[in-house]
């Protein structure tokens, strides 16, 4: 039970032992890095019916999500214990005024809802990337990164390229504005992010630049115009990312190749 419980409350000695255990079971062929903070896979709580439900979808289309642990409130109906049961066998049960009381935190305490440990997303070679790739860096709140990516996955975007503080703030909240389509789609981390842009570059690919204060709107480039981006900088969206595209997202010129990246 320590990984729902709030980080001021929690055993933090057992939290990194088992938080590691968790990424050894989904990482098998990697050696955990001394840092807590440099973990490979997030480990955390997500929340949500409906997320569970779109976790399920993933996995019967074949998606990888590791579920270790699920906690559900005394008063869930016998129908969602058994959907639980389809995620994970591990299962705990605690009357809903202990779970207000000592694991609110972390996840949820909506009446008869859900909360989840998950060790997503996996970390995977950017090679294996599918054009179009949103790049994501500089963004702090988890719900901004959920609204982005659950606006780029309608628009048909289903690669991430994320740097490390994005990263570490994919958990329950980011997941739960992305409406669960977080476990469709395939995220890389960008350790160091300009080794990740370089390899884009090398394949051929354009790569625009949002950010908030520059002049030239973004738009599509024209056909046989070879030039190009070659970072995406930092910009705070609290509005979906087609409405912020059409009133303040801006572009800076760099040197580059052949992508729609937002």
């Amino acid at each position: 039970m320590v990984m729902y419980r709030h980080r001021d409350r929690r055993n933090h000695p057992e939290f990194e032992r088992q938080t590691r255990q968790i990424v050894g079971q989904v990482l098998t062929d990697k050696v955990l890095p001394a840092s807590f903070r440099k973990m490979p896979c997030p480990v955390r709580v997500h929340y949500s019916w409906d997320c569970l439900r779109r976790l399920l979808d993933a996995r019967e289309a074949g998606r990888e999500v590791k579920v270790d642990s699920i906690l559900l409130s005394s008063d869930v109906d016998d129908e969602l214990k058994r959907l639980a049961g389809q995620c994970c066998e591990h299962i705990f049960i605690a009357d809903r005024a202990l779970i207000e009381a000592e694991f609110a935190f972390e996840g949820t305490t909506q009446r008869r809802s859900v909360n989840y440990v998950v060790a997503y997303p996996i970390p995977q070679p950017l090679d294996l990337a599918r054009l179009p790739v949103l790049v994501l860096d500089g963004l702090g709140a988890a719900q901004n990164i959920g609204q982005i990516l659950r606006t780029a996955f309608h628009l048909g975007v289903t690669s991430v390229l994320a740097s490390r503080s994005v990263w570490n703030n994919l958990g329950g909240r980011a997941c739960r504005v992305s409406m669960g389509w977080l476990y469709f789609m395939d995220l890389f981390l960008g350790e160091p992010m300009s080794d990740a842009l370089k390899q884009l570059r090398q394949r051929g690919c354009r790569i625009y630049c949002a950010e908030d204060h520059f002049a030239e709107a973004v738009k599509p480039h024209e056909p046989g115009d070879r030039s190009g981006w070659v970072k995406v900088g930092a910009v705070t969206w609290n509005t979906r990312l087609s409405s912020s595209l059409d009133r303040s997202v801006r572009t800076k010129h760099f040197e580059a190749g052949n992508l729609t990246l937002l």
